[in-house]
Formats: structure tokens, sequence, C-alpha cells
């Protein structure tokens, strides 16, 4: 206040101008023995009476441990009254904070602005009870809870202007939901376009060829439904950048697939169809590469420029392997090799046939594996006595903080025989596991029967590294023994084998730990929003444990400094936007958008930038004739680059004409 002074702790009440009473525009500082000699609204304190601090204390007395009293009104926001522990004192003149409706007091050498009844001071102003914060229609002044701040006030609502919204205040913030309902079919409620709009999904498609760092960029196309361009919002996620992914199918050379064997060992590792039996789809033989007798190593070379986290993974498995057999996995960032796992016995000692998941962190194993122009990765195996193979290698790379882990989608492991978020599509499991040395194990069983399990989960969150893991383990087992693993398309679309046993574990009655790759085997899996996942066990004429099982997988985050998203324009009159992708260095990520603020709406296509000038998009295949009835084949490299031609397979020619000459088509 400026006129209304006073001197507490005794110093005489100055007088000038002094109307005594209880009119609260001329209180002056009232001396009091107790508290009914005071106005309404004020207690006797320390022979003065004195206003109530906001927490219900004495201005100018210790809140107590983890209550702050706040410093004075000062015309800060929010700012608490009472004692100005910043601004000491000697005398009452200089505590005057300018406001009419505090009183203000020197005490203890310290500043106190006390808020009259009815009033709050708020802001660097004076504000009287039901008034409505100006910059905050949900908040107004209620002096009974809080003299000194705004509070809440949720029955206030704020209107938007939009038709379809429902307006209120929630927890003293204006809230507009969206009601569809006020919408005809078909379309939705959205600020965006100031009422109904026209509702759907949003298709993304990029250049197929990859762009180059610094260059013009990827041009995308955005199909949305009809609406204002204000409806469609585009972002981008940053993703794990993949330098090799290698599943061997099709059994090329090696050396055509980007791999350098070595020419001074007694083995060598030779890419075929290995034991059907191995899976995951029994249907279908698996090509991998298979080592036997003999000692071998493949290498290739990568290059992890602008990259920081480098991770290697693998699938192998055996078939009788010994002890002594091993495979090892070697690095080499500039310094010479050095092994950083070795494995011997195959995966699972006494466990044939059984694909094993592995992955190495390789900058944790030697920190210059990151941004290296040069990683050498190499496999060297060492078998005598049985086979040893190798499948859906991957290397992939990103930037520590761009992609995160946070935890895992889901764990069961089925305590207190709880089915957690599964359901049961055939037979009956029992549990605890009944005989046996896991006895008393809260786990799944089945004997002599068959078991489907099902769940569904939304990874629309997940954009990549979906695993799954789950113990599994057999007692008295036979061939007719099975677990299998699928992955089901759109929830309960086609069922395709992630992972397959079709015999049982030789370890008797031991849970092994497996894991796969879900995103490796069907990249679909990333940010599906309703995944389906079915674990089938085929008891036949023994028993299976089922315990353990878990999904994980990746979040990307922003791109927001890495990858320059330009603004929507809209292309033609058929709904489609051109947007455009730019990044300075190279990257994968992934171009998502939006329509209406419907999280449900998005679509995304991944972007890269490759360190070439691309030649091709990864995956991408090309043929073309060669000798007389022959053809060649190549691939495309996770670095865009065309793999080398394959050697020619000109085949016998079976139709000729009169003269003896042969065409392709009748060969």
């Amino acid at each position: 206040m400026s006129a209304r002074v006073i001197v507490a702790a005794g110093i005489a009440a100055l007088s000038a101008g002094c109307q005594c009473g209880f009119d609260d525009a001329k209180i002056r500082a009232i001396e009091c023995t107790v508290e009914a000699d005071c106005p309404p609204g004020r207690d006797c304190i320390d022979g003065y009476c004195q206003g109530r601090r906001a927490d219900g204390g004495v201005p100018g007395e210790d809140s107590g441990p983890g209550v702050d009293s706040g410093p004075s009104v000062d015309g800060g926001p929010g700012t608490d009254a009472g004692v100005d522990a910043a601004v000491p004192c000697e005398d009452v003149t200089e505590c005057d904070d300018g406001l009419g409706c505090t009183v203000d007091v020197c005490a203890e050498s310290r500043c106190i602005h006390d808020v009259d009844p009815g009033r709050c001071a708020v802001d660097g102003e004076c504000w009287s009870a039901g008034d409505v914060n100006p910059l905050s229609p949900c908040e107004e002044c209620t002096p009974d809870e809080n003299a000194t701040r705004w509070t809440a006030d949720d029955g206030n609502s704020v209107d938007d202007g939009v038709s379809c919204t429902l307006d209120s205040c929630k927890g003293g913030v204006e809230s507009h939901e969206p009601d569809d309902a006020a919408c005809d079919e078909g379309e939705i409620c959205a600020a965006c376009a100031g009422g109904c709009v026209a509702g759907g999904w949003v298709v993304v498609a990029c250049d197929e060829l990859p762009g180059t760092p610094g260059g013009d960029g990827a041009s995308c196309t955005v199909a949305a439904p009809g609406g204002p361009a204000a409806c469609l919002v585009c972002s981008s996620l940053m993703g794990i950048t993949s330098l090799v992914r290698q599943d061997f199918d099709g059994c090329n050379q090696l050396e055509q697939l980007g791999w350098e064997e070595s020419d001074n060992r007694s083995g060598r590792f030779d890419c075929n169809d290995v034991d059907r039996h191995l899976g995951p789809d029994i249907e279908r033989n698996e090509d991998a590469v298979e080592i036997e007798d003999g000692e071998a190593s493949i290498s290739r070379t990568v290059d992890t420029t602008d990259l920081d986290s480098v991770r290697l993974c693998f699938d192998y498995a055996d078939r009788d392997a010994e002890e002594t057999d091993t495979l090892a996995v070697e690095i080499d960032t500039g310094g010479g090799w050095q092994t950083i796992w070795s494995d011997g016995g195959g995966p699972v000692p006494d466990v044939d046939l059984h694909w094993q998941n592995v992955c190495l962190d390789l900058t944790a194993a030697d920190p210059l594996a990151a941004g290296n122009a040069a990683l050498q990765i190499r496999f060297s195996a060492d078998v005598s006595g049985g086979r040893l193979y190798l499948d859906n290698v991957t290397i992939d790379a990103w930037d520590a903080g761009t992609v995160t882990w946070p935890g895992r989608v889901f764990s069961d492991d089925f305590g207190g025989c709880e089915l957690g978020g599964w359901s049961i599509d055939e037979g009956e499991p029992s549990c605890p596991i009944a005989m046996g040395v896991n006895a008393g194990r809260e786990a799944l069983e089945v004997t002599n029967d068959d078991l489907s399990l099902s769940r569904t989960v939304d990874l629309s969150s997940r954009c990549d590294d979906v695993r799954m893991g789950f113990a599994f383990g057999t007692r008295q087992h036979g061939n007719d023994h099975g677990l299998h693993v699928s992955y089901l398309r759109g929830g309960g679309g086609r069922s395709e084998l992630l992972w397959s046993s079709y015999r049982g574990l030789e370890n008797a009655e031991a849970l092994v730990a497996f894991e796969t790759s879900v995103s490796s085997v069907h990249p679909q899996a990333r940010f599906d929003g309703d995944l389906g996942l079915e674990v089938r066990l085929e008891g036949g004429s023994g028993s299976l444990y089922l315990d353990d099982v878990w999904l994980d997988g990746a979040e990307c985050q922003s791109g927001d400094g890495r990858l320059n998203v330009s603004e929507p324009v809209v292309s033609d009159n058929s709904g489609a936007y051109a947007v455009t992708v730019t990044s300075a260095e190279r990257a994968t990520g992934y171009l998502e958008c939006t329509w209406a603020g419907r999280a449900a709406s998005a679509g995304r296509a991944q972007i890269l930038f490759c360190g070439n000038p691309a030649e091709c998009r990864p995956g991408q295949t090309d043929s073309r004739q060669c000798g007389e009835c022959g053809s060649e084949e190549r691939a495309c490299r996770e670095d865009c680059m065309w793999e080398p031609w394959s050697q020619c397979a000109d085949l016998p020619c079976n139709c000729c004409d009169a003269y003896g000459s042969c065409s392709a088509c009748c060969c």
C-alpha cells in the first residue's frame, strides 16, 4: 500500500490521517490482548492484529519443513503475501508494496504484507473475491482458499468458438473435448477446421530412392481426408539405421552378399538349405550359412559415420556340436582383431536344431566402433564333430537419445497361475507344473494335448527392434512335440511364423530361454497398433512347459534438429499434399503425419539418407537375361548400392526353332 503503513513491535503507529475503526480502507496497526480485539479475519499476534498467511500460519513464523511461506507480493506472477525475506527493513517506509489491499509491516527486520479480508493480491494487482483471472478464465480470486494466488474454478467454461467441442474447465485449465457425436456420419470434430471435418486415415509415401545428406531431400506425398491444410500436421521421428540385414535367402555366393571368406582355413561357410525342421516355417526350407568339419571365417566392413551406437545381432543353431565346436565374433576398429564373443557347443548345450538370437553392443565392446568409416566384423568357426548354422545377421546403428527402450510392453511370468493378457483358444493348461524337477513352479504345462494362446498388443509407439522372449521346456519328449510362435498381421490377420521348435529339448525338463526378433522377420510389426501374437504348444506324447513370456520394442524420438520437414503444400485437387524432408547427415527416420489431431489417423513412411548417392533402395532386387537362356540377379545392399550381379544361371535350351536358334521365351 502507499498511504497505509505501520511500525510494529514497539514502534508507535503513525497517526497522520488516522481514523480508527474497522473500515477496511482505514485500518491501522491495532494493539490487542485477545482475538476479540481484532477485526474479522485477523488474529491477535504479538500484541497486534495481523492477517493469516495462505498456509494458515502466522506472518513471520517458520512454515515448517517442506512449506515455503514465499516472498512478499512484489508484482511477480503468483507470488505469496506474507514475510518478504528478500527485503530487510529498519523502518516500515521501506516496505511499501504500492498495493491498496495490503497492510505493510516491518517486523523483526523483515517486511510483512497482509492481504485485506475479501481481497487477493496477485500479479502485482489487487482483486476482489470472485474476480476472474484475465489471462486464465478457469482461475479466480478466492481469498478463503488463497489470497495470494489464483484459485482453480472448474465451474467456469470458455467458449472456443467451435460448435462441436465440449467446453469446460478442468483443474484450472481450459478443456475443449471434441464431440464427434455432434457431427454427421463420417465426420469428426476438429478445432483446426472450426467444426466438423471428414474423418479418416493418412497415407504417406516417400521416394523409392534414398536421399543424400545435404541434398534436395526426400519428396513425399501425403493423402489425407478432405479439409483445411491446418488439420494436417507432419513431423519426423529418428530411427535405427540398418547397415546390414542378411537372411541369406536365395543362397547367392557370400562374396556377392558383401562377405569376404578366409582363404587360409581348413573349412568354409556354405549357404545351403538347412534341415527343414530347423524352421521357422516347416513348409519351406530355410537358407542359412552352415559349416561342417573345419575352421572358417567370413568378414565384412561397414561404415558407422555419424552414428554413435552400433549393434550386431544374429541367429545361430547347431546339430551334434561338441563343447570344442565354437563360433566367435571379432571386430577390428583399426588396431587389430579382438574377440568380443565366443560360444562352444552350440547356443544351448545338448539342445540341437533350435535357433537362438544373440545381440552384441559393439560400442560397449570398443567405443571406436562408433563413427568408424571402416569397422570390420568377422565370424569365425571351428567345428570338428557337428554343424553350426548362422542366419539373420543384422548390423544396426543409431544416435544415442534418438532411439530409446522405455521398458517391456508386457512380461508374463504366470505368477499365481494368472494368464495375464493371454486368452486360451484351444486346450486347457495346468499350473503349477505337477511333476518332475519343476514341480510347483508357476508355469503353463500341457501334457498329451495341444494348447493355443493368443493376445493383441498396441505397438503404435514402438518403431523398431520389436523382440519377443520366452522360456520353453519338455518332459518325456518325443518328435511329436512342438512350440510355435506366430505373428498375426493386423491382430487377427494372416499368421506368419516367427520361431518354431519341432522336437523336444534333450536336457530333460530344463526351461531354456529363447528370443526372437519380430521386426527383423516381419518389419510390418513396427508401429502396429493391433499386433497379434500366438503361441501354440503341441504336447504330443509328453509334456511341454511355457514361462516368462515378454515383448519389448524401441521408441523413436523426435527428429527435430536432424530432419527438416517442410510445411504440407496442396499438390492437386484430390486431397494430396507434398512434403519434403531433408537431412544434413546420414540418417534413417520416419515422416509421420496426423489428421485433425487424432493419433489413430497417423500415417508413416520410412526415409533413408545414405552416405553414398543412392543407386537403389535396400531390399530392392533386379534381374536381367544373360547367356542364351539364362538370368542373373542382384540385390540392393543396406548402403544403397547394388551388389554385383550373380553368376549367370544359363539354362539348357529346350525349344529351338527350325534353324536351331533358341530364345528366352522357350527356355
